[in-house]
């Protein structure tokens, strides 16, 4: 019975919303069954683990009928019944958290009861708050689609003109299609690049590319069109995924964000900042280093609209603190990275909070060529992790190439491969960004253990590959001294 899907449901809810749960099953517009109250009151006994003996299928058979011989069928028959009121209820929760979709509901109902004046005067008074609103998500022209085709059927049946309606409806159709569709199109080739799997057929980028999105941005530009920044930037994320290694896609990107990024709220600003960031790390930043100093400014031009954290009670994206640390030191802007570690560090979630900010003074003070201070704090670091372990491993032989401790080094890299060998199920991506740095990191360091230069084939190659490996840019930095 532990198993049931009544059982796995109820274990889920929390203590209020297993007594919301009950006031639910016992109302009589909802269940008027009272053999199902009975076995919900027999197994909340046990919440929230509800793994008691009790819990077996006879003992709650004795406690919905007692007295009468076990029968299979009517238990199963009553946790069905169990589980399709929690199924109900569950949808009901989830509902009544989306105020929108309670005020779209009321509205089609006053429709379909013919109450057309009153539901147009609460369809305007929801596209009034939706006018106010900065943000440009999906779900903004999500709602838009749900008005506008709510009030064309108003307009239908009050036997009136709807022409802008259906314009209306049509315009927050193509805003919502296109902000979703590009997400879509985005996590395909993110999919694709980290899987390194390809459909032979995929409707999805056949549409995309064979629609002619430019000709059509031109001419909203042309005529003014009001989201056509949005519009725009959209495309040209898409594109700065797909044509990645040309520059104009970024460019044009980073200037539109920079001249509308106040149409925006935080949380979409939040995301066109991760967006400009990745359209360098993910390609332009293999093609030549100066688009690391063009991130970096792009760094810069987000963090003076002090958009993160976006909310009260939330914390600096990860991902998005380790690409303005790395390509700040990278770019050799040592001061501002370490000005930005200081203000922001605070602000990284309380779980990785303490060991990123050691791993970060570790790097910084690599950085600043105080490598004895960097192996000190190397050496307090919790290696929490495959990343992290990954991570520690590769400023370790960073501080030891740096300080000429070659033993150390040979000896490190001699582990890495050995650890790569034994962990077969390391990502893909991980695994080959791992390697590729031990590799060009072994090339490296036998050139500078025989007092030689570096074979300018191997900095070629290492240099135009078009792969992002660890610790890329200090490698190529090395490389360069000894070519």
């Amino acid at each position: 019975m532990h198993n049931n899907i009544a059982i796995e449901l109820l274990k889920t809810l929390s203590k209020s919303e297993l007594k919301k749960f009950e006031l639910f099953l016992k109302s009589p517009y909802h269940n008027t069954n009272k053999s199902i109250i009975l076995l919900f009151d027999s197994i909340k006994k046990f919440a929230p683990e509800f793994t008691d003996k009790a819990l077996h299928r006879e003992n709650l058979f004795k406690k919905i009928y007692p007295g009468k011989e076990y029968n299979e069928l009517s238990l199963r028959t009553r946790m069905s019944e169990l589980t399709e009121l929690l199924r109900k209820f569950f949808a009901q929760i989830h509902f009544e958290k989306n105020d929108f979709s309670l005020k779209i509901n009321l509205i089609e109902e006053l429709t379909e009861k013919f109450k057309y004046k009153i539901s147009e005067k609460y369809i305007h008074e929801q596209l009034e708050e939706n006018a106010k609103s900065k943000d440009t998500s999906v779900a903004v022209y999500h709602q838009k689609v749900e008005l506008y085709k709510a009030l064309f059927y108003v307009k239908l049946h009050e036997r009136e003109s709807y022409l802008d309606q259906l314009i209306q409806l049509g315009d927050a159709l193509i805003n919502y299609f296109f902000g979703y569709f590009s997400k879509i199109i985005n996590n395909i080739y993110v999919q694709e690049d980290n899987l390194n799997e390809h459909e032979k057929f995929n409707i999805v980028k056949l549409f995309i590319e064979k629609f002619d999105n430019e000709g059509f941005l031109e001419k909203l530009k042309e005529n003014n069109y009001p989201d056509y920044p949005h519009l725009a930037i959209y495309y040209y994320m898409y594109m700065t995924r797909i044509d990645k290694y040309n520059d104009k896609h970024f460019y044009k990107l980073r200037d539109l964000i920079f001249e509308h990024y106040h149409k925006f709220d935080k949380l979409t600003q939040t995301n066109l900042w991760g967006f400009c960031a990745n359209a360098v790390a993910a390609s332009l930043q293999l093609v030549d280093k100066k688009y690391i100093h063009e991130v970096v400014d792009v760094h810069k031009f987000f963090l003076k609209l002090k958009i993160m954290p976006v909310r009260e009670g939330e914390y600096f994206i990860f991902q998005l603190f380790d690409n303005i640390f790395i390509m700040s030191l990278s770019a050799g802007e040592i001061q501002f990275a370490e000005e930005f570690l200081n203000e922001y560090g605070a602000h990284l979630s309380p779980e990785i909070k303490d060991n990123q900010l050691l791993i970060y003074n570790a790097i910084l003070s690599l950085y600043k060529k105080d490598y004895n201070a960097s192996m000190e704090v190397l050496g307090k670091i919790q290696h929490s992790d495959i990343v992290v372990k990954m991570r520690i491993r590769m400023l370790y032989f960073m501080n030891y190439y740096e300080t000429e401790a070659f033993e150390s080094a040979l000896s490190l890299l001699d582990s890495f491969k050995h650890f790569l060998s034994e962990n077969k199920k390391l990502p893909g991506y991980l695994a080959e960004a791992i390697s590729l740095a031990v590799k060009y990191c072994s090339k490296l360091l036998t050139a500078k253990m025989n007092n030689k230069k570096l074979d300018y084939a191997v900095y070629k190659e290492a240099k135009d590959l078009k792969v992002i490996y660890s610790n890329r840019e200090w490698i190529l930095e090395k490389m360069e001294e000894i070519i």
